[in-house]
């Protein structure tokens, strides 16, 4: 059996290449108009940019880095002008960008206790001591059902560590039973 469009009457059944651009369907080449038209003809008003999803926890890829401990993706992300959220800014621990976050108004009590984990897990002590109020819950069993000193174990900074035992955390097996 022949393939279609070979052999007699090619040149009648063989078809041009179709190209799809946009409402537009099924244009032979030499109809579709050339970018800078379509451009041109895109609606003027701004959209409300996305952030890019990623393929990890269905956040922005900085989340990812931030939640999976790539600490080098991550503060290279932040250099790339990525714009990190309380806990993001948190974990990676620049007490410039915390710090706008608590001035520009009154966070609630867990989204304080949320930072406060993810400074933990980042090992960043100069952070966790700058978020540590009366509204922190230093024994919250957040992610990966880890407490803020379970995360700081994992992050290996034994500063951090030795200064949340002082405060009084405790890690999820010395909590008692829910």
């Amino acid at each position: 059996m022949r393939p279609r469009g070979s052999g007699r009457g090619a040149a009648t059944t063989a078809r041009a290449p179709v190209r799809s651009v946009g409402a537009r369907r099924n244009l032979p080449p030499h109809t579709v108009p050339p970018p800078t038209i379509l451009r041109a003809a895109r609606p003027r008003h701004p959209r409300r940019p996305r952030p890019p999803r990623s393929l990890g926890s269905g956040g922005t890829p900085l989340a990812d880095a931030c939640a999976f401990g790539p600490w080098r993706a991550a503060r290279r992300l932040l250099e790339l002008g990525a714009r990190p959220d309380l806990h993001e800014a948190a974990a990676l621990g620049p007490l410039d960008r915390v710090t706008e976050f608590l001035t520009a108004g009154s966070l609630p009590a867990d989204e304080l206790t949320a930072a406060f984990w993810a400074a933990c897990h980042g090992g960043q002590l100069s952070t966790a001591r700058y978020l540590l109020s009366d509204r922190v819950d230093v024994d919250w069993v957040g992610y990966g059902e880890s407490t803020p000193l379970d995360a700081a174990v994992t992050s290996g900074n034994d500063a951090l560590i030795d200064w949340l035992r002082t405060v009084g955390a405790r890690t999820r097996a010395e909590l008692p039973p829910a």
